[in-house]
């Protein structure tokens, strides 16, 4: 997905969570990223985000757990955006432009572009489902 169709489609953080749990777990049900139980419901807490528990481990959960946007205080449209500047800068992008362009403080831009490049790490192919494409070659 290029910049143009994040900030389209994903213009708030409602759609950004519905696009994680489409991509995530596709249209079945939700895995407890903890004891990989498929028996979650809907869990609401007043004044927060609604998350998930696990009927087994009795553990709550949102889409985000395991991945790079766990415990980010960010937009995960921001997320979103930044990975696709960093996977589409041919060169690389420093943390001074991603900064400029996603209007971040330096230090937080620094950490993003780490998490991205550790996830897109060539020597631990399974965080991003065993394909992708590093310098135009399929990996």
């Amino acid at each position: 997905m290029n910049l143009i169709k994040i900030i389209q489609t994903l213009q708030t953080q409602e759609d950004c969570i519905a696009f994680l749990e489409a991509k995530r777990w596709g249209n079945g049900k939700p895995v407890c990223p903890y004891c990989k139980s498929t028996k979650t419901c809907k869990h609401n807490i007043k004044g927060r985000r609604q998350n998930l528990q696990c009927q087994d481990c009795h553990k709550s959960f949102g889409v985000t757990v395991g991945t790079i946007f766990h415990h980010t205080h960010l937009p995960i449209q921001k997320w979103l955006m930044a990975i696709a500047l960093v996977a589409d800068a041919k060169k690389g992008i420093s943390s001074r432009q991603l900064s400029r362009n996603l209007e971040l403080p330096v230090k937080t831009a620094y950490s993003l572009i780490m998490r991205i490049r550790r996830a897109f790490d060539v020597k631990n192919p399974e965080l991003l489902g065993n394909i992708f494409e590093i310098d135009e070659n399929l990996y």
